[in-house]
């Protein structure tokens, strides 16, 4: 049973002036990740450089890095512990769980049951993000609503609405997410997925100023609903640039 957002319209007024918000990418990478470029230094630096308050580190099936990124971190900035699972239904970010899920099984191809998983991460306090959810065409479900699967849409909290990688490749995604979201009672999220330091930040969630600088504050903020998302498209060079490292390494 997934935690429903609170589609409350007060609680979507979009945030506009700046200094009424904050801004966290929840969607970054690492060298952890087999096509990520960056140091936990460069991840960090380039983060306060584009005004962000904290970000999610989502790595590819593994958090190897949570720890050197805070590591380095400077007081106050959050770094928010994730995991970019690849499972049966999608890519599925769990944000806010220290744990890693070791003994969830896997498919003949790698990917993690999103049965298992969904109690997994929710047990150690996490909640589960459908990331940049109408990127691969075998999650697709055409004949559903929202072209998603239902069993998707039952097993998880919230969904990636603003992707900056997608968003250069089609800017109707956002709004078709939202709608999705808003249908099933699940928060939005935005993140750069950023693989190359610069692109993080190009897409990001903002949380009311007054919440709490804290896991648990963040945590509450999405599920009522009070996070919005935004970003711009990103550059095609960085998504190259990704593919060669992976290649390479």
């Amino acid at each position: 049973m997934s935690l429903k957002a609170n589609t409350n319209k007060s609680k979507q007024t979009k945030i506009s002036k700046a200094g009424d918000s904050v801004k966290f990418d929840l969607h970054v990478h690492s060298t952890a990740s087999i096509d990520g470029l960056g140091t936990p230094s460069m991840i960090i630096r380039n983060a306060l450089k584009r005004g962000l308050s904290g970000l999610a580190i989502t790595d590819h099936n593994n958090n190897k890095a949570v720890a050197s990124v805070r590591a380095v971190a400077p007081e106050g900035f959050i770094v928010i512990p994730g995991v970019e699972y690849a499972t049966d239904h999608g890519h599925i970010l769990a944000l806010f769980c220290e744990k890693f899920a070791e003994n969830v099984s896997r498919d003949s191809i790698g990917r993690f049951s999103l049965k298992e998983l969904a109690p997994f991460i929710r047990e150690n306090g996490g909640l589960l993000v459908a990331a940049h959810p109408y990127r691969y065409k075998a999650y697709l479900a055409e004949s559903e609503p929202f072209g998603l699967s239902p069993s998707l849409l039952q097993q998880i909290d919230g969904m990636e609405s603003v992707n900056a990688r997608d968003l250069a490749r089609s800017p109707q995604i956002p709004m078709r997410v939202e709608e999705a979201a808003k249908a099933n009672g699940l928060f939005i999220t935005g993140g750069s997925d950023g693989h190359v330091p610069l692109e993080i930040g190009g897409g990001y969630t903002e949380f009311p100023f007054d919440t709490g600088r804290d896991l648990a504050s963040l945590r509450q903020a999405l599920i009522e609903g009070q996070a919005i998302a935004a970003g711009k498209p990103g550059r095609k060079i960085y998504r190259l640039a990704s593919r060669i490292w992976r290649k390479l390494k």
